[in-house]
């Protein structure tokens, strides 16, 4: 903003910069239902398309969607790892539940981890009905290729329609430092708004300049 003043102004305004808000995902996308066949019976450890199971069963009577779910057993280590999956972790989502009334409420942890070796926690859930229920949970980690869902109680539990989006970077919009400005009479005034972020424009979300000064719209 620069130009002469010609009488003494105090004025607060209220300048906000303008930015892309926009999200960048990259990678690939990956979902399992675990409806092939040829696994899960007895229970065991499979591998189906790159999910690595153990100690579960191939449930057929009781599923979310398609021909069969994942039945954990009731105790022991019970988890799922994803596949290698290039290009960051960002939302997972899963449908869960537990056996029976009788395995009481079934507690999960979700981790997750760059070498598929190394596990960091990142969530907790748990099934209390014996109906089936979604699970979101935004990770968002650009580093991270593996994740772990794990059961963490006693009780039989099943788990369908696993799903993990790619990572997606958020580019939050720019933020104006308040400020109040003071121009003194025959004195020329300038000011350089700050903001955060890279701003492409700049506007007057509220108030009013006093006359002869203006707010340069592209550099601020």
């Amino acid at each position: 903003m620069k130009n002469t003043l010609h009488f003494t102004f105090f004025r607060t305004l209220l300048v906000v910069a303008f930015g892309l808000f926009f999200n960048l995902s990259w990678g690939q996308a990956i979902s399992e239902g675990f409806n092939e066949t040829g696994w899960g019976s007895p229970y065991g450890n499979y591998t189906v398309n790159g999910w690595e199971l153990t100690n579960v069963f191939r449930e057929t009577g009781n599923k979310h969607e398609g021909a069969s779910s994942i039945r954990f057993n009731s105790a022991g280590t019970r988890s799922v790892i994803s596949p290698l999956k290039n290009g960051g972790i960002g939302t997972l989502s899963l449908f869960h539940r537990r056996w029976s009334t009788a395995d009481g409420n079934v507690s999960y942890s979700v981790s997750k981890s760059i070498n598929g070796t190394d596990w960091n926690s990142v969530a907790t859930f748990s099934s209390t009905t014996n109906s089936f229920s979604q699970f979101t949970f935004d990770i968002n980690d650009t580093a991270s290729k593996f994740i772990k869902v794990e059961v963490t109680s006693s009780g039989r539990a099943l788990i369908d329609l696993i799903s993990i989006t790619d990572y997606i970077l958020v580019q939050a919009p720019p933020i104006v430092t308040p400020e109040t400005l003071v121009g003194t009479y025959n004195t020329t005034f300038n000011h350089q708004v700050v903001a955060s972020g890279v701003p492409n424009s700049y506007g007057i979300a509220s108030g009013t300049l006093p006359a002869g000064i203006v707010l340069d719209g592209v550099t601020g």
